[in-house]
């Protein structure tokens, strides 16, 4: 999938990443698919964004082999603005020594009128 890069193992983008305003405005919703990859047992990743330099909380989700999930993250509506560039990225959790990156994408905000929307940056980080 575009946007993202993925190392060999934990998990994959299943589909798109898509974003919507929440129903009170003052967030934006942004989901991310993925599909864990068969293992023997469940994992638990954690995600988080940054955006600006303004870094989301990092957030525990269980996931079971073979399954699809979708992580949603809430971004701050005031963050989210056009032209800004969101980092996701889910990283397997465990001591900081552990942990290592399952998935990263870039992605460029662009809103049209009053609906947001992402567009993944090709370039690689670094």
């Amino acid at each position: 999938m575009t946007g993202a890069r993925v190392p060999a193992g934990l998990v994959t983008q299943s589909g798109s990443v898509t974003c919507e305003v929440a129903s009170n405005g003052g967030f934006v919703l942004v989901r991310l698919p993925l599909l864990v990859d068969d293992h023997d047992a469940d994992v638990t990743v954690v995600s988080h964004y940054r955006l600006d330099g303004f870094l989301g909380r990092e957030v525990e989700w269980p996931l079971t082999p073979g399954m699809e999930t979708t992580l949603t993250m809430r971004v701050p509506a005031e963050q989210f603005r056009d032209g800004e560039i969101l980092h996701l990225e889910v990283r397997s959790a465990g001591g900081s020594s552990a942990s290592r990156p399952v998935w990263s994408g870039r992605y460029v905000i662009v809103w049209d009128g009053l609906t947001p929307g992402l567009e993944p940056v090709e370039a690689p980080l670094r």
